[in-house]
């Protein structure tokens, strides 16, 4: 039976809203965000020099943000770059990070950092890298993390290439062990794949929530242009797409600061959560007719919850 189109679609409109791009480089990417101290601080992919890094900005209300460091590859096992952030606060009140690292390598794997102010990082070399792909499905690449604690469980998700067909991107989960909260185990299958046009054999980016005893999965499908699925699961491993079409597909124009951003794509969501309001965090091309990667700003769609279904607000 064919699965329903979501109730609602993103419409083309002028909105004044979210716009942040990093003042120093074009590349403003896979956003991360979480509330510390009283404010909000993101996280992000840039570019300097044609080598990948972690921008950090905060904002008081979501809406106005201002750059307030970076982080770059330092240690042996980051090769020459990290990106991909996914943020949260640990048992010690501090933010954490996990990242990927050797960008674009097909090789890359995922590592930890953590933070007393958001800005300044350390990254324990005993346990780094957290995530080394081993797998026999897969080809030795993680990319994209998200971590999920439910019920003591903790569910490391990514995405990697298939070994038996590298051009086909999927997502798939670790598992970590309960007397080593570092050490993951993968499950010996992908648990998403892309099977509708618009995602083209190809998705990544999960970003999973867990709510009145299910998980939903936000996740990127597709290439050029990337619009944000939206899957169910009862138990985080085993998964059912909710809609056949993109639950987020922009097409709509923002105006910021006499500038007309036209978004044409919703890609890498974070869903993010504040209080009784829920976001879905994601970033748009702003020149669409250049090389990749193309100069890229962040923004966010406030979701609203009913009764587990979800619809754009």
């Amino acid at each position: 039976m064919a699965l329903p189109s979501p109730k609602v679609l993103i419409l083309e409109v002028y909105e004044v809203i979210m716009m942040y791009y990093d003042p120093d480089y074009k590349i403003t990417r896979d956003p991360a965000v979480v509330k510390f101290k009283g404010e909000y601080f993101l996280y992000y992919t840039t570019m300097k020099d044609k080598e990948y890094l972690i921008g950090i900005a905060k904002s008081k209300d979501l809406i106005n943000w201002y750059k307030i460091g970076e982080l770059e590859a330092t240690e042996e096992f980051e090769g020459k770059g990290i990106c991909a952030p996914f943020a949260s606060i640990d048992k010690d009140e501090n933010i954490f990070l996990l990242y990927q690292t050797n960008y674009f390598s097909l090789e890359e794997n995922i590592a930890y950092a953590f933070s007393s102010d958001g800005i300044n990082f350390i990254k324990p070399k005993d346990i780094n890298p957290v995530l080394r792909i081993q797998s026999g499905w897969s080809l030795p690449r993680a990319i994209d993390a998200d971590l999920l604690e439910v019920k003591g469980k903790r569910f490391l998700y990514f995405a990697t290439r298939l070994k038996d067909n590298p051009s086909e991107q999927v997502i798939g989960v670790a598992l970590a062990d309960d007397k080593d909260l570092f050490k993951f185990t993968v499950v010996d299958r992908p648990i998403l794949k892309g099977e509708y046009e618009w995602e083209k054999n190809f998705v990544e980016a999960p970003s999973v929530c867990y709510k009145n005893g299910s998980f939903f999965m936000f996740y990127g499908g597709g290439t050029n242009p990337q619009y944000v699925g939206l899957a169910v699961s009862n138990d985080g491993l085993n998964w059912n797409k909710l809609y056949k079409d993109p639950f987020v597909k922009p097409n709509r124009i923002i105006k910021v600061n006499n500038f007309d951003w036209h978004q044409k794509d919703a890609t890498h969501p974070f869903f993010f959560s504040d209080e009784d309001k829920a976001y879905i965090f994601f970033h748009s091309d702003y020149e669409h007719n250049v090389d990749w990667p193309r100069p890229s700003a962040i923004t966010w769609v406030e979701i609203v919850w009913n009764n587990n279904e979800l619809g754009l607000a």
